[in-house]
């Protein structure tokens, strides 16, 4: 293969998330599955989150807000695995911060650093570009791009940080409204 050819290869799994998962995520099936994990529906709503987070950040435009609800057992937590790992590709050169919230640190944002890493671990372009370090126990970077697993339970201590890419909550029901609008709702002003 050419060097142009992995050059315009690369472009496109960048932009195309189909493309992305089918050419350069490896063993996406978990033990005891037989088949990979985040078929077309999952695909489907990663594309969708993806164009609105470009159209805000490039347009200034559109809603500053999405919600995507899905019921129990619907691979919620894979689908924000994927687009977190997208974000840190599209994202590494320009920088910004992905927050990700849920009502406890342990076991909603253990299970959340899990996936990450679990999609991290078979995804071929970090391979190719330096994996994300993880930095305080909470924090996965990739060059200038952030993660930060933040917890929203009445201890936590969330302030400081600002969503400058997506603030991604887990759980939203289980949230004290008043706690998340203090602690949560400035990160994205």
């Amino acid at each position: 293969m050419s060097l142009p050819s992995i050059e315009r290869n690369l472009r496109r799994a960048l932009l195309d998330p189909d493309f992305h998962r089918k050419h350069f995520v490896t063993g996406h099936a978990l033990p005891g599955e037989r088949h990979g994990r985040l078929l077309y529906p999952q695909t489907k709503t990663v594309n969708a989150v993806e164009r609105l987070i470009a159209n805000a950040r490039l347009q200034r435009k559109g809603p500053r807000s999405l919600v995507v609800r899905s019921a129990r057992q619907t691979m919620k937590n894979d689908v924000d695995a994927t687009v977190i790992c997208r974000l840190l590709h599209r994202y590494r050169k320009a920088g910004g911060i992905v927050i990700r919230t849920a009502p406890s640190y342990s076991p909603q944002l253990l299970n959340s650093r899990r996936r990450i890493e679990w999609m991290v671990a078979r995804d071929l372009l970090f391979h190719a570009s330096g994996e994300p370090v993880w930095r305080y126990g909470h924090m996965l970077c990739h060059d200038k791009v952030e993660v930060h697993l933040l917890s929203g339970s009445r201890g936590g201590n969330p302030e400081g940080a600002t969503a400058s890419l997506l603030l991604s909550v887990d759980e939203a029901h289980r949230f004290d409204r008043g706690v998340f609008e203090d602690r949560f709702g400035p990160m994205v002003a």
